[in-house]
């Protein structure tokens, strides 16, 4: 079958400095995409490039190819705080969010196909936040 795709996506990037010795930076990674399945067809024989209406496949509908639709949104956050907190010696503090979302017709009732920003936050978000010291020991 042929495919139909689009997709949209973007990175934002932001470094903010309060001071010299702490800032903040934030990274963010929206995409979208939408999949739509048409023209079913098959091979007219193995190694060609020739292909026929799938009319010889028993029980086959190429409306069918329409359940195989598919949309996938998914978002990426990070927030690094960095604190110098003497010279040579650091705190990191780390948040990261992650979402998807997988959407199928054959699987999802009410399956619409359309790009929706709001289809990034419709799942649970998995959120993972780290820390990290460094000391500097002079010798």
């Amino acid at each position: 079958a042929q495919l139909d795709r689009k997709t949209i996506n973007a990175t934002f990037r932001a470094d903010i400095l309060f001071t010299r010795d702490l800032s903040l930076q934030v990274y963010a990674q929206p995409y979208l995409t939408t999949g739509d399945y048409y023209n079913a067809r098959e091979l007219v024989s193995p190694a060609s490039y020739d292909f026929a209406t799938p009319s010889g496949i028993p029980d086959f509908d190429p409306a069918d190819m329409s359940d195989y639709d598919f949309k996938y949104a998914a978002v990426n956050v990070n927030a690094v705080l960095r604190w110098e907190y003497r010279p040579g010696s650091t705190f990191y503090l780390v948040w990261k969010q992650g979402r998807d979302l997988w959407e199928d017709r054959a699987s999802t009732a009410g399956f619409d196909g359309w790009l929706d920003a709001t289809d990034l936050f419709d799942s649970e978000p998995e959120n993972i936040i780290l820390a990290k010291l460094t000391y500097w020991f002079s010798l």
